[in-house]
């Protein structure tokens, strides 16, 4: 089973799109269920089979993320950190999709999985 979460956003809603064209069985979850709270997270996975999670959350408003930087953290930072650990306590794979705002644009080639974060705000 495949669980993927941020369904309602743009790369979640199409990542749906695409696991029901295939035909995978898959359970979506957005707000409904918040990524800061691991104890929620962890409660939510105990009574599911879950062998693969999908990741499309996101805290995305990047300029307002330098007015909230907390929270930009708290979702974008602390969630995915509680989604990985119910990815280890279920024994399942993690896909998490990133942003190139992790970067700061000065790379002159394509960036790399193994590139260094360097971001110049925030959100990234």
């Amino acid at each position: 089973m495949i669980w993927l979460i941020g369904n309602k956003g743009m790369l979640g809603s199409d990542v749906e799109n695409l696991l029901r064209k295939e035909g995978l069985d898959f359970i979506a979850t957005d707000m409904d269920i918040d990524i800061t709270d691991y104890e929620l997270l962890n409660r939510f996975a105990e009574r599911k089979r879950i062998d693969w999670i999908i990741n499309c959350s996101a805290y995305t408003a990047v300029d307002k993320a330098e007015g909230e930087p907390e929270k930009a953290f708290k979702i974008n930072a602390d969630g995915v950190k509680n989604i990985a650990k119910v990815a280890i306590f279920k024994d399942a794979r993690l896909i998490h999709i990133s942003t190139d705002y992790v970067f700061d644009g000065r790379k002159k080639e394509p960036y790399t999985e193994s590139d260094k974060p360097n971001p110049i705000g925030v959100y990234g």
